[in-house]
């Protein structure tokens, strides 16, 4: 018999005991039905079944299973937005930083690009000097 994982995002088992419902101080049954097709589509048919056993079980909370892990998970992937905004922060300040790279660096040398200019130079090769250069940065 294997380790039961119960949490999804752990690979690894944790430790879990299982006790009589007659031990729980408020005793609480879930249960769980797997079916091909729609499982809310089921809760009628559960609902006789409860009903031709004992009149006084209600069906309380009807959900899928999916809902229930999405919630115990809602925890872990609220911060995944944050993330991204942080990131995307990041990214825009690192753009930030090139360009003031490159402003300052055609600034300190713009009196050589001019004598460039003067003496003949294409200003793609200026351009292309330029990127070449920033690009060692």
């Amino acid at each position: 018999m294997g380790d039961v994982g119960n949490d999804p995002a752990r690979p690894d088992a944790e430790p879990m005991g299982y006790r009589s419902m007659r031990q729980a101080a408020q005793p609480i049954t879930s249960f769980l039905v797997r079916t091909q097709s729609d499982p809310l589509a089921l809760v009628p048919s559960v609902e006789r079944e409860l009903a031709s056993v004992d009149r006084g079980l209600p069906l309380e909370r009807a959900t899928t299973l999916r809902e229930v892990v999405g919630q115990q998970l809602a925890g872990r992937r609220l911060p995944l937005p944050q993330i991204g905004a942080f990131g995307a922060y990041a990214q825009l300040l690192a753009s930030v930083g090139v360009y003031a790279m490159f402003a300052n660096l055609i600034a300190a040398r713009e009196r050589e690009f001019g004598v460039r200019l003067a003496l003949g130079s294409a200003p793609g090769a200026i351009a292309w000097l330029v990127f070449r250069q920033g690009a060692k940065w």
